[in-house]
């Protein structure tokens, strides 16, 4: 059963379902302008009918899967290009400042007919769907490159890992879920991450969750080389950084004090003493998304 007050719940200020990898389309030439059709497999449904609308009320934000469509709620076009390419901040080049402050909800639907073909669809085809839309209503222009960025690895600490294995009989109520009644079919629902400032907590997720749950964290990309291919169950407490990166999770909000904010542990010691792992600062090169051009969006 799912609950409203799990999914507007001030202290959850992301909830995140374990996805699966999405390998961005190459099909496109590092440099070279792409058009939305260039990164979206030609057979995925548009979107019928979408308005774009300024976010007025105060509170948090969601983003919703339904049948037919999304609904998102209060949140920036940032992180709109950041599902729709499915990178992470750092990965999103040349975004202007009002991509980053202004807020929106969106509400967009594919048409009756096409509306069994979208439930089917995964959670990668999904974030696809949103590119030529962003591109339409934004008049967006962007390209790829490969640049040299900083990223952290997260491995395993020496001392031996302290994640427990999961059993998903155990992970019963999905508290903060981004569905609406029954889930799409095509989507995966097993496990569930509540992250809240200073907070992550897992049941029945993958390690790749955690590496991109670490990442806004961060400021910058983590990449997962523990090479560890269970899904595990722990709860992740550390005192927020004050000087918390732009590309961080939003905290506005009623957000309280964790268990470790009086202990002043900081996010690194954190996932070496609680879950045995460790993160390595690293430099390579990355694929980037650069945006060309965007305007505000235009009027529905």
């Amino acid at each position: 059963m799912f609950h409203k007050k799990h999914i507007l719940g001030l202290r959850t200020l992301i909830v995140a379902w374990a996805v699966l990898a999405f390998t961005l389309p190459t099909g496109v030439v590092r440099g070279q302008s792409a058009t939305p059709n260039s990164d979206v497999p030609a057979d995925l449904p548009k979107f019928d009918v979408a308005s774009i609308r300024p976010h007025k009320d105060p509170g948090p934000g969601f983003w919703r899967f339904n049948s037919d469509g999304i609904s998102v709620r209060n949140q920036p076009i940032e992180t709109l290009l950041r599902w729709a390419f499915d990178v992470e901040d750092d990965r999103i080049i040349g975004a202007p400042s009002w991509a980053k402050s202004n807020r929106y909800d969106i509400e967009a639907k594919v048409t009756p007919e096409n509306a069994a073909k979208v439930d089917a669809l995964n959670r990668e085809a999904r974030r696809a769907m949103l590119i030529p839309l962003l591109a339409e209503r934004l008049n967006m222009k962007y390209h790829r490159e490969a640049r040299e960025l900083p990223t952290y690895a997260l491995v395993r600490a020496k001392s031996g890992t302290k994640l427990r294995n999961s059993n998903p009989e155990d992970f019963t109520d999905r508290a903060g879920s981004p569905f609406s009644g029954t889930p799409p079919k095509g989507i995966d629902t097993r496990g569930g991450m509540e992250v809240s400032q200073g907070r992550i907590v897992s049941h029945d997720t993958t390690i790749v969750m955690l590496a991109k749950m670490l990442s806004p964290q961060l400021g910058r990309t983590v990449v997962d080389k523990t090479g560890l291919t269970g899904r595990y169950d722990y709860t992740l407490q550390w005192t927020p950084d004050n000087n918390v990166p732009s590309g961080a999770a939003d905290t506005s909000g009623d957000v309280h004090a964790t268990d470790a904010d009086a202990a002043g542990v900081s996010l690194f010691t954190a996932i070496q003493e609680q879950l045995g792992l460790k993160l390595e600062s690293e430099k390579g090169s990355v694929d980037v998304i650069v945006i060309d051009h965007i305007e505000l969006p235009s009027a529905n």
